[in-house]
């Protein structure tokens, strides 16, 4: 569905699990740290997990691999390629060739890129990974003499103007779509959740829908980027 498509563009974010005690709240300049709960600073941000160990990960550091929609929608996302600033990095990956090769399109008899990618696992970065890291290790000793049990990464899907679309696809009738929350996914999944059964089953939206509306993006609305949260 290319309405669908066009919509969206996917980074990867980049996190590292590590076994530590870190020291009380304090404050310095940009760096707000609390031990009980998360904190985060211009170069890392940290979480505790139930198991007691922290997940650590690059701040607002995210890669986007070229890829053909790169090009095909350059424009659309420009504006907010532009508030992102340097937060955005573009490069080749081995997603760059996989999608060009998948160009040509596949008979509904026969599996094609959905099939073949169920599950979307990108692999992290370790230079960006491990340079937060070495920044949390300056910052909190407790750090220094551990090191991390696991790295990994996730997607995050953005629409040109960074809030989600959760509406009727005007083209498929029955068709719900919700994507695009821009990493803000699980913190508004629930009012989403709520929203999106308002829509399925025509009762009253538990918010005005308009502002999430598909069609906003080929009806001639002002795209705007939505404001950082």
């Amino acid at each position: 569905m290319p309405a669908v498509k066009r919509l969206i563009v996917s980074l990867s974010t980049k996190n590292i699990t590590t076994k530590a005690s870190v020291p009380p709240c304090w404050s310095d300049g940009d760096r707000r740290c609390c031990d009980e709960g998360a904190g985060a600073t211009s170069a890392y941000a940290y979480r505790k997990r139930l198991d007691g160990g922290y997940t650590i990960a690059t701040a607002g550091a995210n890669l986007h691999p070229l890829v053909p929609d790169t090009l095909a929608f350059y424009r659309d996302f420009q504006p907010a390629r532009q508030a992102e600033s340097e937060s955005v990095q573009v490069g080749l990956s081995a997603q760059s060739w996989r999608e060009l090769f998948e160009l040509t399109p596949v008979p509904l008899d026969r599996p094609g890129a959905f099939e073949r990618h169920r599950i979307l696992d990108p692999r992290p970065d370790p230079r960006s990974v491990l340079r937060a890291f070495k920044a949390a290790r300056r910052d909190l000793p407790a750090l220094r003499g551990v090191e991390p049990v696991q790295m990994w990464a996730g997607l995050i899907d953005v629409t040109p103007d960074v809030v989600p679309v959760i509406s009727h696809a005007e083209t498929v009738p029955g068709l719900v779509i919700a994507t695009g929350f821009s990493g803000h996914g699980f913190g508004i999944g629930p009012g989403a959740g709520h929203l999106v059964a308002d829509l399925v089953t025509g009762d009253a939206p538990i918010v005005d829908p308009t502002p999430f509306r598909l069609s906003r993006f080929s009806d001639g609305s002002s795209i705007e980027i939505a404001p950082p949260v």
